[in-house]
């Protein structure tokens, strides 16, 4: 079975979120001292476990100490992943950037700021997005809570991790103990393999990929994955009922980006 989360673009962070947030290099210490043994990042084959993910995340953060202002990457998705979290454990603000790309200078003041974003620039220039740990945090864990998302869990991350929607998906699986199957972006094929291959329990995507993994006729290896689908218009929709139905599928609403 597939379960459909549908996306809507609602505010979900409150105040109680708010005050007990954490940061994203806590909960990977975390799971590092409770889980140390177990799966945290899956990648192109190889495999890094909570605390050898914490080792390498801590020696490429030492390397970035004493980095004036916000460190600015582009790379592929394991190098921004490994600077996601080298950058929070030297509590740096990080900038991951899409090479192809021009983006937007920061010109505010980067107090409490732990990850910044590039608007797509749809609405005119890109502009830089500040997101504090509070934010961030709060959004993993109303996300998890609602989907919901697990110690043991697997997650295929296919989003870019300069986008905010892949980003979110390394803080929600760090919360949880979960594992990130890390893709270098959508690509119909590799996914497919990687839903069949592995037992996967978690995706995210936004409606045009889904209806091509539909078109592909992807058969997940797990009875149940839950999708969460960004909003917007697509084939997908007048596939519902064929996805509720023909293909056993529960729609479950999802108000977290990504």
């Amino acid at each position: 079975m597939i379960c459909l989360a549908l996306n809507k673009a609602w505010h979900i962070y409150n105040r109680m979120l708010m005050a007990l947030s954490s940061s994203l290099a806590r909960h990977l210490r975390q799971a590092a001292t409770e889980w140390p043994l177990a799966s945290a990042l899956l990648h192109a084959g190889d495999s890094l476990t909570f605390a050898s993910l914490l080792d390498d995340s801590t020696t490429l953060a030492h390397q970035l100490a004493g980095h004036p202002g916000a460190i600015i990457e582009a790379g592929d998705s394991l190098h921004l992943a490994r600077h996601t979290y080298a950058c929070s454990l030297q509590d740096l603000p990080f900038f991951p950037v899409d090479h192809a790309k021009p983006f937007p200078k920061v010109d505010q003041a980067l107090s409490d700021v732990a990850l910044i974003i590039a608007t797509s620039g749809s609405a005119g220039n890109p502009r830089a997005v500040l997101l504090g740990n509070a934010q961030l945090d709060a959004a993993a864990a109303a996300s998890n809570a609602r989907l919901p998302l697990h110690r043991g869990d697997l997650w295929l991350n296919c989003l870019p991790l300069y986008h905010i929607g892949g980003q979110s998906i390394l803080w929600r699986c760090a919360r949880a103990g979960a594992t990130v199957l890390l893709h270098d972006g959508f690509a119909t094929a590799p996914v497919a393999a990687d839903l069949a291959a592995y037992p996967v329990t978690h995706i995210s995507l936004v409606p045009a990929m889904l209806a091509r993994l539909l078109d592909a006729g992807t058969k997940p290896r797990r009875r149940t994955v839950t999708i969460a689908v960004r909003p917007g218009r697509g084939r997908w929709l007048a596939a519902l009922p064929e996805l509720r139905h023909e293909r056993n599928c529960r729609p479950v609403r999802h108000f977290q980006p990504g």
